[in-house]
């Protein structure tokens, strides 16, 4: 059955089936390194920041610091961060990337994406991708402005 234009709700429903494909290819790509999406998000984030608190972690990625906690077990059982104390206070833990956790952040992100742009090619041709973009962007925005609204 086609979708009306204007159905908002078989567009939100159309983006979450878009959002769960997204979600089982990189998975699927995670897998072989031992990594889950959320942990792998943890990494990530420190790869962007690295040296941030487990408290900074846990706020970049909107989940509560307990969960960040357990990731970061994760990651370092698998070698891949160090947690540090910081300068002067034992109290204050700073995430950094060990050398295998480079490694790894750089062929998992590589994998993801090449993975991700297969997804796009197979559904949608380049110039449709960059329509897309845009306006996925400014439906995000717009609702990001109704949420600083309320």
């Amino acid at each position: 059955m086609a979708n009306e234009p204007h159905d908002a709700l078989a567009f939100a429903r159309l983006i979450a089936d878009a959002q769960r494909a997204f979600a089982t290819a990189e998975r699927d790509v995670l897998a072989p390194f031992g990594l889950t999406p959320p942990v792998f998000g943890l990494l990530d984030v420190v790869a962007h920041d690295d040296g941030l608190s487990p408290a900074a972690a846990a706020d970049a990625l909107g989940v509560t610091r307990p969960t960040v906690t357990g990731w970061l077990k994760q990651l370092r059982e698998l070698g891949l961060i160090s947690r540090d104390d910081a300068e002067g206070d034992g109290r204050r833990a700073r995430l950094v990337l060990t050398g295998d956790g480079r490694v790894v952040h750089e062929s998992a992100s590589d994998r993801v994406r090449r993975r991700y742009v297969r997804l796009l090619a197979s559904a949608i041709d380049p110039s449709e991708q960059a329509d897309l973009m845009a306006a996925l962007a400014r439906v995000a925005s717009a609702g990001k402005s109704a949420s600083d609204a309320s």
